[in-house]
């Protein structure tokens, strides 16, 4: 720490003695570094938090064996009245730390409110298991817009990561549910429906409507390539080439938006898509296989290169400035 207050006071003194920062200038630099590298206030200790992890944990499990013991035992009343008291407790116990702005107040209040969201959805779905009946997707419809509705709420007061994977994995089980109502269901259209709702998640992402913006991000991502895989299945062409052409976008979206995570995930999808690929449209030929194989390489090779370039230039121009400086 020590080293590091030095170093920012001999670069603002040479910034000062240029004439690019007044004195003045200078000293509420410092200020703001020292404000801002000071430690938080009644911050929470990683301990701490864990053991609070820990103890949710033991006593979510208590609660899961002990209600399945007597579970089926109860009234359909009973069994919805029980999960909607438990969704009404952990949405008050996430209300309860709300106000509190330390990241670990905030990760205990998405994951109540997740797990909030799952035991409502739950209470929708009991009753209307019993009273429907046929089709069996038609409650889990009801329970999903249910979820999704109360995820969309929960996650306009307090917007973060959890609330937004509840969002997404609500607004897949409508589609799904949706898709499987028809005694014939067009199971060969849910890869479409669920690409389709990860086109709508990068988008919203994109104009920065949702948030986090990485996690909107990661989950649009993924969607796009689960939909393509789900879409392999009956139509191994066309899903093969949707799933190349959004690992070639996801590349080009990652790099404009600086995101590593879109990289690795179509980096990762890259080696799900190509072997299957291979599989499509060159079954058995060991020559696309080679000629893949090398191209690559020198890919690979071509990158390497390019980041060794580029960082001997970044130090070349960081040494020439340091001898300027040391000129002036």
């Amino acid at each position: 720490m020590d080293e590091a207050a030095d170093g920012l006071d001999v670069a603002l003194a040479r910034l000062v003695e240029r004439g690019d920062l007044t004195a003045a200038q200078a000293e509420a630099v410092r200020a703001e570094v020292r404000v801002t590298s000071r430690p938080a206030a009644g911050g929470v200790r990683p301990a701490v938090e864990i053991a609070a992890w820990v103890g949710a944990v033991l006593a979510g499990a208590a609660g899961v064996t002990a209600a399945t013991r007597f579970w089926a035992e109860l009234e359909v009343w009973a069994q919805t009245a029980l999960l909607a008291l438990v969704a009404a407790a952990l949405l008050v116990a996430g209300r309860s730390v709300l106000a509190d702005r330390r990241p670990a107040a905030r990760r205990i209040t998405g994951l109540t409110w997740l797990f909030a969201t799952i035991a409502a959805a739950a209470a929708v779905w009991v009753p209307m298991n019993e009273a429907i009946g046929e089709p069996e997707s038609l409650p889990v419809l009801i329970a999903a817009l249910a979820a999704t509705a109360l995820a969309v709420a929960l996650w306009r007061v307090a917007p973060g990561a959890l609330q937004l994977i509840a969002i997404s994995a609500g607004a897949v089980n409508v589609v799904v549910s949706t898709l499987t109502l028809p005694d014939r269901p067009p199971n060969d259209l849910m890869g479409l429906a669920v690409w389709s709702l990860g086109i709508a998640m990068l988008l919203l992402a994109w104009a920065g409507i949702a948030a986090p913006r990485r996690t909107a991000l990661a989950l649009g991502a993924l969607a796009t390539l689960g939909g393509a895989e789900i879409l392999h299945f009956f139509y191994p062409r066309s899903g093969v080439l949707l799933g190349l052409a959004m690992v070639a976008a996801l590349f080009v979206l990652g790099a404009l938006l600086d995101q590593v995570l879109l990289t690795g995930l179509a980096a990762a999808a890259l080696a799900v898509f190509v072997p299957q690929a291979l599989g499509a449209f060159f079954p058995g030929s060991l020559n696309a296989s080679a000629t893949l194989f090398l191209a690559g390489v020198l890919v690979l090779a071509g990158a390497l290169v390019t980041l060794r370039a580029a960082r001997g230039g970044e130090m070349a121009a960081a040494s020439d400035g340091l001898e300027v400086s040391d000129a002036t």
